[in-house]
């Protein structure tokens, strides 16, 4: 490769680099210590429990009508969705039966580009780390909330993107003693 392209492809980088148009910083999410004091859950609830709807096996494509957005127990399908990150709605009537078995369903709306880049790299973060039973999905339904986490019986929702609650919930009710199945998955 000529001498000019090489340096020409740099003084793109910098230039990048200088403008913030390029980062070679995975962000914040990257930084964070999911076992630093500041994210340890505190006593009590976080966000509200809610009365249980039950949770039987109901068939596959049968529409179940749940009494909270998003639902946090219930009748639901017999297989759970794969975890991971959605750009998509799943149905609700499927990840139920992921909160069933101990995990967290993140629903969000109306976040910027940014907001969901921040919330993706800290689920990627918690996912990575010890919490891999994390579903993360966009949510239009939703309209009292830009964040709210699901798990078992439990409701967080929030105004804007916050990575001490989102961290406190999930490490407060991943696999907690309120799921039917915690450990399944």
């Amino acid at each position: 490769m000529p001498a000019v392209v090489v340096g020409a492809i740099l003084a793109l980088i910098v230039v990048g680099r200088l403008t913030g148009f390029i980062s070679f910083d995975s962000g914040a999410a990257a930084k964070i210590d999911i076992d630093d004091p500041a994210y340890a859950p505190p006593v009590g609830d976080l966000g509200v429990k809610v009365e249980s709807e039950g949770n039987a096996h109901v068939p596959d494509n049968q529409r179940v009508t749940y009494k909270t957005n998003p639902p946090a127990s219930g009748s639901h399908w017999g297989s759970p969705a794969p975890w991971g990150s959605y750009d998509s709605l799943q149905p609700n009537e499927r990840t139920v039966h992921n909160l069933e078995h101990g995990g967290i369903v993140i629903h969000y709306n109306g976040l910027s580009q940014a907001e969901t880049d921040t919330v993706k790299g800290i689920v990627s973060k918690l996912r990575a780390d010890r919490f891999r039973k994390i579903i993360l999905q966009p949510n239009p339904t939703m309209t009292d909330a830009k964040i709210a986490l699901a798990a078992w019986l439990h409701l967080l929702k929030l105004e804007t993107v916050d990575d001490v609650k989102m961290i406190q919930f999930v490490r407060k009710y991943y696999d907690g003693p309120d799921a039917p199945e915690p450990g399944v998955g």
